[in-house]
């Protein structure tokens, strides 16, 4: 949606923040950019066209691009290949040295937040030379490429506060970066794109029966087996179980499980329209208020305040 910015002039300009309005010409809504360093930019758009648009971009330098679809529909036509990108989805894609032709549609609103950045950029957040390498392999294997995934509730409430951001001038730049970083970061956790540090000691092996505990683990969410049970399904004592896989995974198998249930009670709400006692008992929770803490401590809300929040995207 950022490549609408070619076809409009600036509306309003306040050091590194754009805002523009969208002439009538074109339609009705506003797009955000938000400069947070060279080769680094965060655009929030929600316009509704008055006529189908076709925009060509050309990408020499390198761009990784996160964004959100919120509302609406657009095509993307690169390298013979038709993407149509539909609501609600994330999707993350790295062009270079190419041309794509973004089609969007007239009288549909059109909600995205972009995040793009050069690999330098991408790379800036990543410490250990393994981690730059496992992104350097990601961005060759993602070249050319779309690919979407589901928006998790996390990810939702991340967009839901740059969406909702506070503060103005810098304090704001400030914070969209530190929600870049948090929806980069999601993204690498959410697909298992990037493990923690594993001590040297912790033979191969081992790791191969962490990773075999992990599945076993989501498979069986709605009735997960004893931390004993487990043990002797993969082959390992408990004590190797539970440190090797809070070490590899950076979470225990109880707040693994925890995160799935709350994943699930998330869509409950949102997707089926249960109430949030009903979306308790369906996760496994016999208390309200103890199903309560749990989904406040994992999106930092309760229950009800989710659904408004994400009642808010398609207001």
């Amino acid at each position: 949606m950022g490549s609408i910015l070619s076809h409009v002039t600036l509306h309003e300009r306040i050091e590194d923040e754009q805002r523009i309005q969208l002439p009538k010409v074109l339609g009705t809504g506003t797009i955000e950019r938000m400069q947070i360093r060279t080769g680094m930019e965060i655009i929030i758009s929600d316009v509704e066209l008055s006529q189908n648009l076709s925009a060509r971009i050309e990408e020499t330098s390198g761009i990784f691009e996160l964004n959100y679809f919120l509302s609406g529909e657009a095509v993307c036509h690169f390298h013979d290949r038709k993407v149509t990108i539909v609501e609600p989805m994330s999707n993350v894609c790295y062009f270079r040295d190419m041309e794509v032709c973004l089609e969007t549609k007239a009288n549909t609103r059109c909600q995205l937040v972009e995040i793009r950045m050069s690999p330098e950029n991408l790379l800036h957040y990543f410490d250990r030379e393994v981690d730059k390498q496992a992104i350097q392999h990601i961005l060759q294997m993602k070249k050319g490429l779309i690919q979407s995934y589901q928006l998790s509730p996390m990810i939702k409430k991340c967009v839901y506060d740059i969406l909702h951001c506070p503060y103005k001038g810098a304090l704001k730049k400030i914070y969209f970066e530190a929600k870049a970083m948090e929806l980069i970061n999601l993204f690498f956790q959410e697909n298992d794109l990037l493990y923690t540090s594993v001590d040297p000691s912790l033979p191969a092996g081992d790791v191969e029966k962490l990773k075999q505990a992990k599945e076993i683990v989501l498979r069986h969410i709605d009735e997960p087996y004893s931390i004993k049970t487990l043990a002797k399904m993969v082959g390992l004592n408990e004590y190797k179980l539970k440190n090797g896989f809070r070490q590899l995974f950076d979470t225990t198998i109880f707040g693994l499980i925890r995160r799935r249930r709350m994943e699930k009670a998330a869509w409950l709400l949102e997707r089926e329209g249960v109430n949030v006692s009903e979306a308790a008992v369906l996760v496994g929770y016999s208390n309200v208020s103890n199903f309560t803490v749990a989904f406040r401590k994992q999106y930092g809300c309760n229950p009800s305040e989710y659904l408004k929040r994400v009642k808010s995207f398609s207001q």
